[in-house]
């Protein structure tokens, strides 16, 4: 900060270290100087050790000072170590390309940073991005020149239990993980990613996007003349992950399924018949569309949602009939149904399912898991629950807001890709 001076004069709060004269650094070492001071031993040594050296004086050495200091160079600095660019030494620990692999798995490394908000998984999803650049043949590699920063490269590694997260490196050093337009993968496999430019002056350009805490790019840092530029190469660069993303880690959805449910509704191809008041023709087939309400409602297939269907809709309000509100009073509830909005089922894997609602009630509920068939519906048994409990493969003990909605991801007894329906009772 701005001060006086031992005469009395107001001084900047920029200051220079070094001799009055031209700002002239200061040569030699006084004899007195602790050792560890000097950047060479004496003045034959200077060509060999230029650089800068940061020292720390009055460190608080907190609890597990070294583990915590560990846990924070691997998930930060892991590509620039992996490349070999980068050694660290933490007294008697080394952390290098030669150790990187048994650090990360070192569980009092991992230990140290429990109960530290977010750190845990911070590391966990780093050390998913370091075996994306350390794995060999399960890695998918794509390359493409972008037109502002030249050369790109993207490593999407696919499996179990990964964050589903795109992490940008520069130069080695993990910037984000959390880059707009590649934040959210609802309808993609578990995956992690990696994205490297590897050209002098695009890593230019994205350095001087980043912030002072180097954890994003934002174009508005540059010079006016650059900003528009900026923008450009960010934008061009999440548009060409999310698109190898889609190629090779999206969950295939079959676009056309031949139904019998749906024959009802499609006529075969036969002779025409009269022209009625609100029939139009597919030029492709003799398919008759009628104006008048069908008898059952349209069926939705798909392998990863399926909303409640009118028919079922007006079975729970009165409480009769359909083969979902049977099972449900065949697994001992009284039919105190409720009604659902939005329900969303989506896959994660042959197990597990991530199931968000929006109940129009206030309360407690318990959620009864069906297979939705043509002609039955099997009901589903919940083993596990992010949300709630479990007991004879019903999710209960769900406390539901009116209008509020609700996410949980529960696990299946067995494996189950089909469509899927959900009962909600109230208790």
């Amino acid at each position: 900060m701005s001060h006086e001076d031992e005469e009395g004069r107001t001084r900047q709060n920029i200051g220079y270290w070094g001799l009055r004269e031209n700002c002239m650094p200061v040569e030699g070492a006084p004899s007195n100087v602790s050792v560890w001071v000097p950047r060479a031993k004496n003045a034959a040594e200077m060509p060999k050790c230029l650089g800068t050296a940061l020292h720390i004086v009055g460190f608080h050495a907190v609890k597990n000072w070294e583990q915590l200091l560990t846990a924070s160079i691997l998930e930060n600095f892991f590509g620039a170590i992996w490349k070999g660019a980068l050694v660290v030494e933490i007294n008697a620990r080394t952390i290098s390309k030669e150790t990187i692999h048994d650090l990360f798995e070192d569980e009092s490394v991992r230990a140290s940073l429990e109960g530290a908000k977010g750190q845990s998984e911070g590391f966990d999803n780093a050390k998913s991005y370091f075996a994306t650049l350390a794995s060999a043949e399960e890695v998918l590699v794509e390359d493409s020149e972008n037109r502002e920063i030249g050369n790109c490269q993207i490593r999407i590694l696919l499996g179990d239990q990964l964050p589903k997260r795109v992490a940008i490196l520069r130069n080695g050093m993990l910037i984000t993980d959390q880059m707009d337009r590649l934040k959210r993968f609802p309808d993609f496999k578990e995956f992690a990613a990696v994205i490297e430019c590897h050209n002098k002056k695009g890593n230019e350009l994205l350095r001087d996007m980043e912030p002072p805490r180097h954890n994003d790019f934002e174009p508005d840092r540059l010079s006016p003349e650059n900003i528009e530029r900026g923008r450009r190469a960010l934008i061009e660069l999440a548009r060409w992950a999310r698109e190898m993303l889609k190629r090779h880690a999206r969950d295939p959805v079959s676009e056309i399924s031949d139904v019998r449910e749906l024959a009802d509704y499609f006529a075969d191809d036969g002779e025409e018949t009269g022209g009625q008041k609100g029939e139009e023709v597919n030029p492709i087939g003799k398919i008759e569309i009628r104006a008048q309400p069908m008898k059952r409602p349209p069926v939705t297939v798909r392998t990863d949602e399926e909303d409640e269907d009118e028919k079922q809709r007006g079975a729970q309000k009165s409480g009769k009939g359909t083969k979902s509100s049977k099972a449900a009073k065949s697994a001992g509830k009284s039919s105190n149904h409720i009604h659902l909005n939005n329900f969303r089922s989506v896959t994660i894997n042959e197990k597990r399912r991530r199931i968000a609602i929006t109940p129009d009630v206030s309360g407690n509920i318990e959620l009864v898991l069906y297979e939705a068939g043509a002609d039955t519906d099997r009901r589903l048994n919940v083993v596990k629950t992010s949300v709630g409990s479990v007991r004879s493969g019903i999710v209960r003990n769900l406390r539901a807001r009116r209008g509020s909605r609700m996410t949980l991801e529960v696990e299946l007894d067995a494996k189950f890709l089909g469509a899927m329906k959900v009962a909600a009772n109230a208790i």
